[in-house]
């Protein structure tokens, strides 16, 4: 059993009480996390494979967009490490 406040008296997928610790927003509505599925299904009439497809896609749009972070990242951080091994040689050439 859950512990804590209850946030809504009513999921509209299972009707049951939903508590602080087992929420989800979806639409500005609460609903249980186990519940988002079956909500979003019924909602925009869609069929599992659909969702399913849609899940997909959200998951490669977010590994895109890590992608792109990393491709960013990359110049700057191989100016870094050139720097650091340059600064390795001129102290090795030296003797410093």
């Amino acid at each position: 059993m859950a512990n804590g406040c209850i946030l809504s008296l009513k999921c509209p997928v299972c009707s049951e009480i939903i508590w602080e610790d087992d929420w989800d927003l979806c639409d500005d509505i609460f609903i249980h996390n186990g519940c988002k599925k079956q909500f979003i299904k019924q909602k925009y009439h869609i069929s599992e494979k659909q969702y399913n497809d849609l899940f997909k896609i959200d998951h490669i749009k977010q590994d895109i967009l890590d992608l792109k972070n990393i491709i960013d990242y990359c110049p700057t951080a191989v100016i870094t490490l050139e720097d650091q091994l340059n600064t390795i040689i001129i102290k090795n050439l030296y003797n410093l």
